[in-house]
């Protein structure tokens, strides 16, 4: 991408001058670049979905399930948001600490009218037809099936909360004016047991169990119920992220990682 389109649609946007456009480190397929100004450092970050996330941004300043950054602008297809060098990321307990009290907020808060087909969220009921279809190589497809089967009705019966959906450690910061979440192009209404997948993944799976029994200890819903739908909904979520990377273009040592951790929190799961 031309650092000349980048300052175009920066300067248009903020209305604010450039003086220096350096692309950031790849982590993820979107591009994504620093803009420096005298006094402050911007990203740049070229996405298909910034319809959907000027959407959410308008309404989570309705609503405040999620502190989001003020200094956010919207292209067609591009986000700029300040960049808050100061920010720290948070470890997964944090994280699940202060997503139960937001959790708690929206149960006892209206949740806004949603166009229901932009925060819709397909993985759990097309989980069964994607297993019977896809021959996959990191768990034992008979017993996550039956493992699934078993816990299907408890999702039903846990609320649908506004779900950030991609709950990594990147995306929640600890900054100098509190915890802020960033990136929901991700974002969906669904149930609330859904949201914990990003979380409990990327935790040791030693810590797995705990952090589901300190979430379903501290959250106002049903505990049986939700221990339930945050099993299924957990074994869901690693099962369609590994068919999403079996199929996707990820090639070497990240897809490896990927499916080694995927297989490591089902064998976790007794799976």
């Amino acid at each position: 991408m031309k650092t000349e389109e980048i300052n175009k649609d920066f300067e248009e946007t903020t209305h604010m001058k450039s003086r220096k456009i350096y692309p950031r480190e790849k982590t993820t397929n979107n591009p994504i670049y620093f803009v420096e100004t005298d006094n402050e450092i911007y990203i740049y970050k070229k996405t298909p979905k910034a319809n959907k996330e000027k959407k959410v941004y308008s309404l989570l300043y309705e609503t405040n399930f999620f502190p989001i950054f003020e200094n956010t602008y919207f292209g067609e297809d591009y986000l700029i948001q300040k960049y808050e060098k100061n920010a720290l990321y948070m470890n997964p307990e944090l994280r699940l600490e202060d997503l139960i009290k937001r959790q708690n907020f929206m149960m006892q808060n209206r949740i806004p009218e949603l166009d229901e087909e932009l925060y819709y969220n397909s993985a759990p009921e097309r989980i069964f037809i994607r297993l019977k279809k896809h021959n996959f190589y990191f768990g034992n497809k008979e017993n996550i099936l039956k493992f699934l089967r078993e816990r299907e009705g408890f999702r039903e019966k846990v609320p649908k909360l506004f779900l950030h959906g991609d709950l990594i450690e990147g995306n929640v910061l600890l900054t100098p004016n509190g915890i802020k979440y960033i990136d929901f192009e991700r974002a969906m209404f669904d149930r609330m047991s859904w949201e914990l997948g990003p979380i409990l993944f990327r935790s040791n799976v030693e810590e797995v169990p705990n952090l589901i029994k300190f979430y379903v200890k501290n959250s106002d819903c049903n505990g049986q119920d939700l221990e339930n739908a945050v099993h299924y909904d957990f074994v869901t979520y690693l099962c369609t992220f590994g068919i999403s990377v079996e199929q996707s273009l990820i090639k070497g040592t990240r897809r490896d990682n990927y499916l080694s951790r995927i297989s490591e929190q089902l064998r976790g799961m007794n799976l």
